[in-house]
Order: C-alpha cells, then sequence, then structure tokens
C-alpha cells in the first residue's frame, strides 16, 4: 500500500473518466482503502489509511550507532515502518542511519524508517529510508505511521501537518481511531507508449 501512490490513482481514475463519484473503495494487498475526493480540480482527495498496529506496546528497539543511540518505534500502518523522534536531520545520509536502523526492526521483512522533527505541535517534517530504495522525497503512510506514533504520545493536536519538499500532507484521526491522510496529486505528464511486435 502506498498512501502517495493510491491518491494518484483515484486522481487518475477520475481524469480518464473511469468514476464519476466522489466516495470509492480501493481494494489492495493492505485491505480496503477508503477513498474521498474532496476536489477535482485541484485535485485533493481524503485517504482512510486504517488503524495501526503497534508492533510492540510503548517499547521501542533501541539501536545504537557510534554517535548515539536511537529509540526505534515500529508500527503497521499498510506496511511495515519504523518511527524515529530526531532533533536535526543533520548526518542522517551521510552516516547512512537509515540503512542502520532499518535492520534493527522487529519486522521479519524489514521496515521503512521515518525520521520524525517537529516544528510545533502541528507541524513537522519527514525523512524517510524506503527499503529496497534508499532515501525518498515523501512516504504517505510513513508519514502516517509518524503522526500514529506521535498521537499515542501526545506529541501533537488532533492533526499534523507533514511538510515534505514537493507539498504538504495533512493527517487526522476519526472517531473509529483511523488515521486519515489528506493531500494533493499534480497531473505533470502524459505519456504514449508505442508497442511494436518483431516479425
Amino acid at each position: 500500500m502506498c498512501g502517495n501512490g493510491i491518491r494518484c490513482f483515484v486522481h487518475y481514475l477520475l481524469d480518464q473518466g473511469l468514476i464519476e463519484e466522489d466516495f470509492l473503495k480501493i481494494y489492495t494487498l493492505a485491505g480496503e482503502i477508503e477513498v474521498k475526493v474532496i476536489s477535482p480540480n485541484p485535485f485533493i482527495c481524503d485517504v482512510n489509511l486504517g488503524k495501526p498496529k503497534f508492533r510492540i506496546e510503548n517499547e521501542p528497539t533501541t539501536v545504537s550507532t557510534e554517535d548515539k543511540p536511537f529509540d526505534l518505534y515500529s508500527i503497521w500502518l499498510g506496511t511495515e515502518h519504523g518511527v524515529v523522534f530526531v532533533d536535526s536531520f543533520a548526518l542522517l545520509e551521510e552516516k547512512n542511519l537509515g540503512s542502520i536502523i532499518a535492520q534493527a526492526t522487529p519486522f521479519e521483512t524489514g521496515t521503512n524508517v521515518n525520521f520524525l522533527l517537529f516544528l510545533n505541535s502541528e507541524n513537522a517534517l519527514v525523512k524517510t529510508y524506503e527499503r529496497g530504495v534508499g532515501w525518498t522525497p515523501s512516504c504517505g503512510t510513513g508519514a502516517g505511521a509518524c503522526f500514529a506514533i506521535a498521537q499515542k504520545f501526545a506529541k501533537c493536536q488532533q492533526f499534523l501537518r507533514i511538510l515534505y519538499p514537493y507539498g504538504i500532507l495533512t493527517y487526522y484521526v476519526d472517531s473509529s481511531d483511523s488515521i486519515h491522510l489528506v493531500g494533493p496529486s499534480q497531473k505533470v505528464a502524459k505519456i504514449f507508449l508505442e508497442k511494436r511486435i518483431e516479425k
């Protein structure tokens, strides 16, 4: 499940005239995902990411590095995520801390690691090391995992804005404790592929 990808997918369905309704259910390997289109142009939608599952109740995995120890909070939100609270992003890439901390996960199939830096109780920055990919500019479910962990430890309000280089994602929790992602999608290109049949 991809929080950013599902917004793009719904935007594509709407853009191609494949859907008309503003509420739909998308079936993924992570289960049924409900999406509500808030605005068709500019495109903005609300994605119900579901209820987070905390891997170890309130207990982080402490990861020792050459600089200092880090506490990794493990959570399932559509896929495996780890959340680390930090005061700075300095040295994360230089020291390859994403890869080091990702290997300490209790998840057998590995994890994505999200470094959460609060600007205040309503706004934060997130830097994600994605398993099998490396550092990525944005991770929708990863930022949702950060919000869920922050909520659990009362570090933010009932919503949190994540400021990414290419836009802002907003998260909130509903009355059933499900995490919602509200964000945009922007069409950047239309590409035609020609299939050639070799004789």
